[in-house]
């Protein structure tokens, strides 16, 4: 390295704690002359305090400072003791010559470089110039550093890109891993920040862990007296160590990670403070902690146990010695126990007091898992969600295709969940996420309508498949590969149709991007497949491009039925919840398509539009009434205001004709009621229409059309009555109630 190359604007961790201040927080502040604030509140600057001459302001910092604020303040709060100043380091290499770094941090072992590229929306960039740049920068970082450190104790220098609404392609996602630079996205920056915030400097060596993933650390070598038996075939270790030493080598495999083979939930921080107050109070844990040592293949990891000489009384299988382990982040990994080490982290007794560890040589990442449960089964019960997520590890080899199905929908869940151009974007909680109004689709749910009859499996009898479905391709690799493309097809061209509703997810005016709504969707899917299956016995055969293009239309008029959805239809279903809620909405759907496609039919679509035209027989035969009673109280209303009570007033005023009729019905009638109670919702549209100017703010319809085109609702709605009327109601339609219900609503706008 030339002596003319330096890093600078790096400073000691207990000299940051007022910037750390600065940048945790989510809006920038600063100070300017009275005389100058209308020129920054252009720029979107707020005033907070505004004194004689000075002017405090604040506004949200812009998407670039935010990032790289939040992945400076997860570095600080990691506790590397080096990290850089507020603009980023320099790296120069001469008069002249240099380089910004969004942020580099360090410890004695090992250092990270980051650079951010952020945006307010999801766009693509240039991976391949990123990577080849960070790698120059980690490799002369690398050589500054190390002409500090100690002969035989060289620091690792690795690099972390962190792409916020910025995606990059699954080649240059490749590249960078075999490069050793790790990639964050928008949900692996908030792990991170929701993993510090409960474990502290523990989370520093979980980072450190990918960025070095399985790469020798000079730092790291350890080795502790062991008893080594085997279990279940097993070779098994049990040792004692230090909290502060297994934390450097530990990984907990979060599913928070969304990393295919992990299994653990993220941590929970009011069990954490239990288990440090139960620290501080002397308490002892009476069962060990599980780990796994593994290398990066998932078979054994290289660790070495120099058996001592034989005692007396032992037995062959069981050996005393001194056991190696492997000098890399992340070669022990936590099985069961996680909370126990990570209480330890920043512990006054961290490096004092001594954890019993059972230590596994080499199992691959399904025996894990179902060690993971089987532990945990007789503890804390494992939630369906996190058992889902499990799927996709436990079940991807199986000899049972049942089981194969499931792990491929687990996956590919995961996998779109990941991706900043599908319509599941961060938009499926995970079972250690908190759900939040976009958030809102659960894994488990979802999983459950994906695996009904008709995509995956067509039949199935005694535990085995009779027949596939059209999205099983022979293999799993393939098929998870259809399965996302048909997935990714049908929801983003239902997104197109509907941008707005589905941004809302499961807030106000939103429906199509919640659970009911996304199972609804596939539950279409499922009959729009079966469909063109009847029309092409080959759809399976045919290549996933062709397929995807086959559900467009489909998926066009479910898209648009949702969009020109107005809040009057859109509320009903919104309150609408338990387990009847996603069928209502699958056959609202299902009748769009048909109006389209009249053979389309699928099975229980007649009977669901009958049985629902008899359930609102009675409730459109009270709505009916209800309008009929308060069109005539209104027109009364109106008439004796204007004209005056009595019959020799506003009685006057209603044509004769319609006078005439009134009088015979009370005549024939055996009991006699005023006569303004012989009126019906039919007399009413005339007295309506030689009044026009009287009633236009309450019973005229539209701007246009006439006394007749907007009286003529009057006309559909005693039609709508006479049908509810009727002995059985058989000649309502569904379209009759909505149409009361339109009516109805428009009326209570009207204060009628």
């Amino acid at each position: 390295m030339s002596k003319h190359v330096h890093l600078e604007g790096i400073k000691e961790r207990a000299h940051l704690a007022t910037y750390f201040r600065t940048a945790s927080k989510s809006t920038e502040e600063t100070s300017v002359p009275v005389r100058q604030m209308a020129d920054f509140t252009e720029k979107g600057w707020q005033a907070i305090r505004v004194g004689k001459h000075k002017a405090r302001l604040r506004r949200p910092k812009d998407v670039d400072k935010s990032v790289e604020h939040r992945i400076w303040s997860v570095l600080y709060l990691m506790g590397f003791p080096y990290l850089s100043v507020e603009d980023g380091a320099i790296l120069r290499q001469g008069p002249g010559i240099h380089n910004q770094l969004d942020a580099v941090a360090y410890d004695s072992e090992a250092g990270v470089v980051v650079e951010c590229k952020a945006s307010n929306s999801t766009r693509r960039i240039d991976g391949q110039s990123i990577i080849n740049r960070i790698t120059d920068h980690c490799n002369k970082v690398r050589e500054v550093l190390n002409e500090e450190s100690t002969k035989g104790n060289r620091r690792k220098v690795g690099g972390i890109i962190v792409l916020w609404n910025s995606a990059i392609t699954e080649t240059e996602r490749e590249r960078a891993r075999q490069s050793h630079i790790l990639v964050l996205d928008n949900a692996s920056l908030e792990y991170y920040e929701r993993l510090v915030k409960h474990i502290g400097f523990a989370a520093r060596y979980q980072l450190l862990a990918e960025v070095f993933h399985n790469q020798g650390i000079d730092g790291l070598v350890l080795n502790v007296p062991a008893v080594k038996s085997t279990m279940g075939g097993e070779d098994v270790y049990t040792f004692a160590i230090p909290p502060a030493q297994l934390l450097k080598v530990a990984y907990v495999a979060h599913r928070a990670r969304n990393d295919f083979g992990t299994y653990q939930r993220m941590v929970t921080a009011s069990r954490l403070k239990k288990i440090r107050e139960f620290i501080d109070d002397g308490g002892i844990f009476p069962t060990n902690i599980v780990v796994n040592f593994a290398s990066d293949n998932g078979g054994r990891s290289g660790v070495r146990f120099d058996a001592g000489p034989a005692m007396q009384g032992s037995t062959s299988s069981v050996k005393l010695g001194i056991l190696h382990l492997p000098a890399k982040y992340q070669s022990a990994w936590i099985i069961d126990g996680q909370h126990r080490l990570l209480a330890f982290s920043g512990h006054k007794w961290a490096a004092s007091s001594s954890l019993c560890v059972t230590a596994f040589d080499g199992l691959d990442e399904s025996k894990q898992a179902e060690l993971f449960v089987r532990i945990n089964s007789e503890q804390h019960k494992v939630s369906a969600n996190h058992l889902t997520e499990l799927f996709a590890t436990l079940n991807w080899s199986s000899g049972n295709p049942l089981l194969q199905v499931q792990a491929i929908i687990s996956k590919s869940l995961q996998d779109l969940r990941k991706d900043p151009v599908s319509p599941f974007f961060e938009r499926i909680v995970l079972a250690d996420e908190e759900k939040s109004q976009t958030r809102c689709l659960t894994l488990q749910y979802i999983s459950t309508a994906l695996k009904s009859p008709g995509l995956f499996v067509l039949a199935e009898q005694k535990g085995s498949v009779r027949q596939f479905g059209p999205l099983w391709t022979g293999d799993v690799d393939s098929t998870l590969t259809r399965t996302k493309g048909v997935l990714n097809t049908w929801f983003d061209t239902i997104r197109n149709g509907c941008p707005t509703m589905w941004d809302n997810g499961d807030g106000s005016g939103g429906i199509v991007a919640t659970n009911r709504g996304v199972v609804a969707g596939i539950s279409v899917l499922r009959h729009v497949v079966e469909y063109l299956r009847s029309r092409d016995a080959d759809l399976a055969l045919r290549n996933d491009r062709d397929f995807c293009d086959r559900l467009v239309p489909f998926a066009e008029i479910v898209g648009n039925y949702f969009g020109a959805m107005s809040e009057a239809e859109l509320q009903p279903l919104r309150s609408h919840y338990g387990s009847g809620a996603p069928a209502e909405i699958t056959w609202r759907l299902a009748a769009q398509i048909q109006s389209i496609h009249q053979d389309f039919s699928p099975i229980g679509l007649e009977k669901w539009k009958a049985e629902r035209a008899d359930a609102k027989v009675s409730e459109t035969h009270s709505l009916t009434t209800s309008i009929e009673r308060r069109i005539h109280n209104t027109v009364l209303e109106i008439l004796k205001r204007e004209f005056g009570d009595g019959e020799g007033g506003w009685w006057r005023e209603i044509p004769l004709k319609i006078r005439q009729d009134a009088h015979n019905r009370r005549e024939a009638d055996m009991e006699v009621h005023p006569v303004e109670m012989y009126l019906n919702l039919i007399n009413y549209r005339e007295i309506v229409a030689a009044h026009l100017q009287l009633f236009a703010d309450h019973l005229l319809l539209g701007k246009t059309g006439g006394k007749d085109g907007r009286t003529s609702w009057m006309v559909e709605i005693n039609d709508i009555r006479n049908k509810a009327s009727h002995a059985s109601g058989s000649r309502l339609k569904m379209q009759d109630y909505e149409k009361a219900k339109e009516v109805d609503l428009w009326l209570r706008s009207n204060d009628v």
